[in-house]
């Protein structure tokens, strides 16, 4: 194939600037590469009909080095420095009953603003953004992760139907590099110009010298025998993008060190991968806004054995959610747990900005017990500092209609209240927005906000400006999610908690408290000053999460989540106690009575990330006994908002008194 050597022109781009569009160390390269190739192949679905389907085979081969370096013009030299005789491997992402690299061959024939096709969008535009409503893709940088999985080479082989009926099949190849490496595969020479470090193979324009597809089927399949690939036949239509001389080990370790610590191999991996970020499609025939996903790896589906239980639940709730959205009235199974999300003034239509769907698992129940022995869902979500063996935190998954998940949440905002689960069982969770609703006041769909809201590689959502108005949709959104699932757990524990303190009472009761009416200060006014005098921190600045209740003999236990402002110094937790008309500190309880404040802090502990926190434990006034527990922040080294956690341990005196556990910086 011929190469065609990109020249520097001004508001150009460059091949450095390509390969760090995509700013994201969150993902390995692996996790981008799946969820890019499949939503540029779900996207070009022949039919948005549901019921119908799109194959994705995901290849992972190898083939003789030496043939293969002679297609590319112009490089040939340096990749036999490198690769002079054996093998060279390859990843092939090849899809099925998708529309093809559809669009003008030619530079020169696209004439209309944003009519470049799929085919020039994919190979020689960049930026060009997805216009088509419900689709995942919307930026048009996304692909330049396939540049960075391998050596900065890929290929583009296609077959479309043309207007006539006729088929034509296309082939081409790009390499991007940054030219100001120490090693380029492109040799540069300063007469030459500014080295933009991108070019591709094909066919060259006679008319302008510009590069387009080979279109010749006899050199198309020469270089198709290569890589062994099947090639389309019949009526298919699709693509398939190759990307050759990769390394496996490297690919590898940098997706996930737990799974290449088990043995684990590249395939297996991947197929994990698609899970993770696809299971509301991929075998899915109940999927309703497009077509369902059937996923291979070099040729074979993915079978029952390696389905990961986690992600058939996460299914079924995505699936439940969905249909609970399309009518309300629809009854969920014992055990599935919903709650509508509403938002005022913000939709033309309904108020439901949409629904999210909860259940309560064992350990058993997603196969992490022998036989099976499945990893903790944490890991599978590529998450594994979450894995902790204190408790388990809720998981939260969400997408739109489009049908690639955005993220897991687990310590976040998504998840601020949620309770603990205990060990051994998990509380998962997703959120189905109700999509379809318009915004007041514009004409776009919240599907399409939520869209428009994410960044290059679709992995989070912010409000953003949208035509000068100033949403907070999202923020509303995640604010509410879990408020909603904590009260709705609460209500559910609530008699069993009532129990469990009317037998504590029955312990630890003495019954000297004054008659009902007391309980307010000299001045007349209830009491609930702040203990220590310290200005009340805003909500904003701190968060206490209390769970996970405990009741032994002669005292009380329960677990603290505590989320604090970056850069806090002291924190400090303490009790009140609740009378008939008021809500007491230690000191206002003493200073009132006259009599020992009626609970003591028996014990605390506190963790930031993986290091203990200093903790010291305040007395009364008369050292009685402990009311509260001051934190030393100085050395926690947590990045962001400070996430400490811990036990508290503590005794009541009194029969008749309830408690409130309160916090505040200090």
């Amino acid at each position: 194939m011929k190469q065609t050597i990109l020249k520097h022109q001004s508001m150009g781009v460059d091949g450095k600037f390509l390969l760090r569009s995509i700013q994201n160390d969150n993902l390995p390269a692996l996790d981008l590469l799946v969820r890019e190739c499949l939503q540029n192949s779900l996207d070009a679905s022949l039919s948005e009909n549901p019921g119908n389907k799109v194959m994705v085979d995901f290849i992972i081969k190898n083939c003789d080095c030496r043939p293969l370096n002679k297609i590319f013009e112009g490089i040939t030299g340096k990749l036999n420095q490198h690769y002079r005789e054996g093998n060279v491997d390859f990843i092939a992402v090849k899809d099925t009953y998708t529309t093809g690299l559809t669009g003008p061959l030619r530079e020169c024939d696209v004439t209309d603003a944003g009519q470049f096709g799929n085919l020039r969008k994919l190979i020689y535009e960049f930026g060009q953004c997805q216009e088509n409503i419900g689709k995942g893709g919307s930026w048009g940088i996304g692909k330049t992760v396939c540049f960075r999985v391998g050596i900065g080479i890929v290929l583009y082989y296609s077959r479309i139907r043309l207007e006539n009926g006729s088929y034509q099949e296309r082939l081409a190849a790009a390499l991007v590099e940054n030219a100001s490496a120490p090693y380029t595969l492109m040799t540069y020479q300063k007469r030459s110009g500014t080295p933009t470090g991108i070019c591709w193979w094909g066919s060259v324009n006679p008319d302008d010298g510009t590069s387009m597809p080979v279109t010749d089927e006899k050199e198309i399949h020469s270089v198709m025998d290569i890589f062994g690939i099947s090639l389309y036949k019949g009526e298919e239509t699709g693509t398939c993008i190759i990307i050759p001389y990769i390394d496996k080990n490297k690919l590898l370790k940098n997706a996930d060190t737990a799974f290449e610590e088990h043995g684990e191999t590249l395939e297996s991996i991947v197929k994990l991968i698609v899970q993770r970020w696809y299971f509301p499609r991929l075998k899915n025939k109940e999927y309703s806004f497009g077509c369902w996903l059937d996923f291979r790896v070099n040729g074979m589906p993915v079978k029952q054995s390696e389905t990961c239980r986690f992600f058939e639940e996460m299914q079924t709730l995505y699936n439940l959610s969905a249909k609970k959205i399309e009518n309300p009235r629809f009854t969920l199974p014992d055990g599935v747990n919903s709650a509508d999300i509403v938002l005022r003034n913000e939709f033309a239509g309904s108020s439901k900005a949409g629904i999210v769907v909860w259940k309560q698992v064992t350990a058993a129940g997603l196969d992490m017990t022998p036989p099976e022995n499945t990893l903790a869902p944490y890991i599978l979500i590529n998450k594994p500092d979450e894995d902790d063996t204190a408790g388990n935190r809720a998981i939260i998954a969400y997408c739109r209609h489009a049908g690639m998940i955005i993220d897991y949440e687990v310590r976040s905002a998504w998840t601020m209240g949620i309770p603990v689960q205990p060990t051994g069982t998990y509380l998962l969770a997703f959120f189905q927005p109700n999509g379809c609703n318009t915004l007041k006041d514009e004409a776009i769909t919240l599907d399409e906000y939520l869209r428009s809201s994410e960044n290059a590689d679709h992995h989070s959502w912010e409000d953003r400006n949208n035509d000068n108005k100033v949403r907070r949709i999202i923020e509303k959104i995640v604010k509410q999610i879990p408020k909603k699932i904590a009260a709705a757990l609460s209500e559910d524990d609530g008699s069993k908690e009532r129990n469990n303190n009317k037998g504590l009472q029955k312990i630890l009761g003495k019954r000297f408290l004054p008659p009902r009416g007391y309980g307010r200060r000299p001045n007349g006014t209830n009491g609930s000053g702040s203990a220590g005098g310290g200005r009340a921190s805003s909500a904003r600045d701190i968060l206490l999460n209390v769970s996970d209740q405990v009741f032994g003999d002669n005292y009380v236990q329960v677990r603290y989540q505590l989320s604090l402002k970056k850069g806090t110094q002291k924190a400090f937790i303490y009790f009140k106690v609740h009378t008939s008309s008021s809500a007491m500190t230690a000191s206002e309880w003493e200073q009132y009575f006259g009599k020992p404040f009626p609970v003591t802090l028996i014990s605390c502990t506190a963790v930031c990330g993986q290091q203990n926190i200093p903790v010291t434990l305040k007395d009364t006034s008369n050292g009685a006994a402990a009311y509260g527990a001051e934190f030393d922040l100085s050395t926690c080294s947590q990045p962001g908002r400070l996430h400490i956690e811990g036990q508290i341990r503590f005794q009541y005196h009194e029969e008749t008194v309830s408690i409130s556990i309160l916090a505040q910086k200090r």
